[in-house]
């Protein structure tokens, strides 16, 4: 045994020579330099081996080899690239050289990414004018959007849900803004553990100049973003868009009510802010954890059938099933809707209910009739002359 470059070394019999030279016929993704690595003998000591037992040598041969691959798996090496996937991965993965995977990327027609995983693009001078389009996108970063700079230097801006015509919808607003086709794809999630998850869709793209005009609007740290300063300027088309985009993310429809949850209060008031500016009353309250590591929430509360008509006339959700199951609630809310006379014949019933502990949601869900409703007649809150007056206080 002797030390060589790659390490100990020891001189192979004819049986060992065969043995690898087996293995390097066999596996057409090995290379000669990758089997040397294996029994720690350099790539030209094992070339001569092969030259002198089998009157072959690897430097004529291993480039062809490298190059034969399937239609199959270029398809794939262009998915993996288009998907994010760095060359040197890809090529360890093939074991193939990074100048072939390079080749077939530019045979395909796609656009080489810079050594940091961007590709260079030049932003379209209208990326920087507040549109809908980007007032949407600045809700959904104060949701579910997110901003990535990995350890390679790659940025991307990237949103992961669970429904595919949300992502389409953010993937549509990106080009619009930006000028660049994002990646929209499904993805199997494994977190949380233990729990049966749906596959979640993820709409991204690659880019630098995006990246760094996202972040010149806030950094949308979810614990501390804010509203821009830009949207309260705006019009009402760009204030709807806006809280379009964090209703899709934050966002949710259930009784007679339109309810989004947050752990950033200061953010959470802005939103509030801007719906008082569109003349939609709303409840602000605040959620104790439940656990020690946990935090806070504030929840933001739309009720009231007029409120929630402005909302959905105004705003409404992009997500198909949140805003089929508005238009349901506001159109049983208009068949369930009571008389006074009719609300006053439950006054007892409502007493009694309260008496049993029962909080006014519980009694509101029992008797059919909206919590601000049970609050005003237990409380002698009502006026006669107008009945089913909602009583809101913009924050709690």
């Amino acid at each position: 045994m002797y030390m060589g470059k790659t390490g100990p070394k020891q001189k192979l019999n004819e049986e060992q020579i065969a043995s690898l030279y087996h293995q390097y016929k066999t596996d057409r993704y090995l290379s000669v330099y990758a089997l040397g690595k294996r029994v720690c003998i350099g790539d030209s000591t094992l070339d001569r081996y092969f030259k002198k037992y089998f009157g072959e040598s690897y430097r004529s041969t291993d480039k062809q080899r490298l190059l034969k691959l399937k239609p199959s798996e270029i398809e794939e090496i262009c998915k993996l690239y288009r998907d994010g996937e760095p060359i040197k991965n890809i090529a360890d993965k093939f074991r193939i050289d990074k100048s072939t995977v390079l080749d077939h990327i530019k045979k395909n027609g796609f656009k080489v990414r810079l050594p940091g995983g961007q590709i260079k693009y030049e932003l379209p001078d209208s990326a920087k004018t507040m549109t809908k389009e980007k007032a949407y996108i600045l809700g959904v970063m104060c949701g579910d959007g997110s901003v990535y700079k990995n350890k390679q230097n790659s940025r991307k801006i990237v949103l992961s849900v669970s429904d595919k015509d949300f992502a389409t919808e953010f993937a549509r607003c990106l080009k619009t803004v930006y000028g660049i086709e994002p990646i929209v794809s499904e993805a199997k999630r494994h977190w949380p553990e233990g729990k049966n998850w749906s596959n979640a869709w993820e709409a991204r793209i690659f880019s630098k100049q995006a990246y760094e005009d996202i972040l010149s609007y806030d950094s949308f740290k979810t614990e501390s973003w804010k509203v821009p300063e830009i949207i309260f300027q705006s019009s009402v088309e760009i204030k709807t868009s806006f809280l379009r985009g964090f209703f899709d993310s934050e966002g949710c429809v259930s009784f007679r009510r339109i309810r989004a949850v947050s752990i950033n209060s200061d953010g959470t008031n802005q939103i509030g802010d801007i719906l008082k500016s569109l003349n939609i009353k709303y409840r602000i309250k605040c959620k104790q954890k439940e656990k020690s590591n946990w935090q806070d929430q504030k929840i933001v509360d739309i009720t009231g059938i007029q409120n929630l008509r402005t909302y959905k006339d105004l705003i409404g959700f992009s997500i198909r099933r949140k805003q089929e199951k508005l238009s349901i609630m506001l159109n049983n809310y208009q068949k369930t809707q009571k008389t006074h006379e009719e609300v006053l014949e439950l006054k007892e019933k409502m007493f009694e209910l309260r008496k049993q502990n029962l909080s006014y949601p519980q009694i509101s869900k029992q008797l059919g009739i909206g919590v601000n409703t049970v609050w005003m007649y237990i409380n002698n809150k009502h006026k006669t002359t107008e009945p089913n007056v909602q009583l809101f206080s913009e924050k709690e």
